[in-house]
């Protein structure tokens, strides 16, 4: 019994020297960055969306229809006050309209809003999971970058590029009209 009580006794004086010498050094100052992703559904297949891109995030509203050249423009909503463009995400993307989307993203840095289907969830990824997509396995013009979540690799939709393309075909669509 003795034995095992100076067994312990050792084990005990270690453990305590080993914490006393974590005090001992300077602290660790490297602080671990993250990404924020918002991981997405559309027409079945998955994607995500960065967080520092989205301004908010809104369940279903009513969208007013509004004539225009640009198929994916669904129409005008309210969100926060302001009434923006609701555009549909999957389309955009060279997928199937969808006309009611069930969830819709605000952009952070322009008035307008992506509409999708389905909302998976919220995921915080290291630096290390986001990896440039080849050229080739490119499912957009607006998917530069793949992400891992967990097992899946998901292609990670570029929304500041995204909106650069919406100004510039809806300024396509206003000269083709003469306006």
């Amino acid at each position: 019994m003795k034995e095992a009580h100076a067994g312990t006794s050792v084990q005990a004086t270690e453990l305590a020297r080993a914490f006393d010498a974590s005090f001992a050094g300077a602290p660790d100052t490297e602080t671990r960055t993250f990404e924020d992703v918002l991981a997405i559904g559309l027409g079945g297949d998955p994607y995500a969306l960065r967080l520092a891109h989205v301004a908010g995030l809104f369940p279903r509203r009513t969208i007013v229809p509004l004539p225009s050249a640009l198929p994916e423009l669904l129409g005008l909503v309210s969100l926060r006050a302001v009434i923006v463009p609701v555009y549909d995400l999957s389309a955009l993307l060279g997928g199937p309209l969808r006309t009611e989307p069930r969830w819709l993203v605000l952009a952070a840095r322009a008035p307008i809003a992506l509409g999708f289907d389905e909302l998976e969830g919220y995921r915080r990824v290291a630096p290390e999971a986001i990896v440039a997509a080849a050229p080739g396995a490119r499912s957009s013009a607006h998917v530069l970058e793949l992400v891992r979540t967990g097992v899946e690799l998901r292609p990670l939709v570029h929304v500041p590029q995204l909106i650069l393309a919406i100004v510039a075909r809806a300024e396509q669509a206003k000269q083709g009209r003469g306006a």
